[in-house]
């Protein structure tokens, strides 16, 4: 028994592969993250927390965390704020840790 692909096949065989390869490597995460803080990032954010995202200076980006509250507001928190410091910790303790967060020597600048 011999097998072989033809070409319409092996396309959509190569497609498959590539977009199974794009969703396990998070090609697909949410848009709606941002990835810059242009705005000096605020002190502290009043709301339940659902998600937490570090996101890393550069040009015109402040370093910060993206806190994303049940409303699906964003908010910018400044990486030195007191507040985010008690804030990440206890995020950590509800299993919720914020995304690639820097190491907790890093915190404290």
């Amino acid at each position: 028994m011999h097998l072989s692909l033809t070409s319409p096949q092996t396309i959509c065989l190569f497609y498959a592969v590539v977009l199974l390869s794009t969703a396990v490597l998070g090609a697909f995460k949410d848009p709606k993250v941002p990835t810059c803080c242009h705005k000096k990032p605020a002190e502290s954010v009043r709301g339940h927390i659902v998600n937490c995202t570090y996101v890393r200076g550069r040009g015109k980006c402040h370093e910060a965390y993206v806190l994303t509250t049940k409303n699906n507001r964003k908010h910018c928190i400044s990486v030195h704020s007191k507040w985010m410091i008690s804030k990440l910790e206890q995020l950590k303790n509800q299993s919720k840790p914020c995304e690639g967060a820097p190491k907790e020597s890093n915190w404290r600048k």
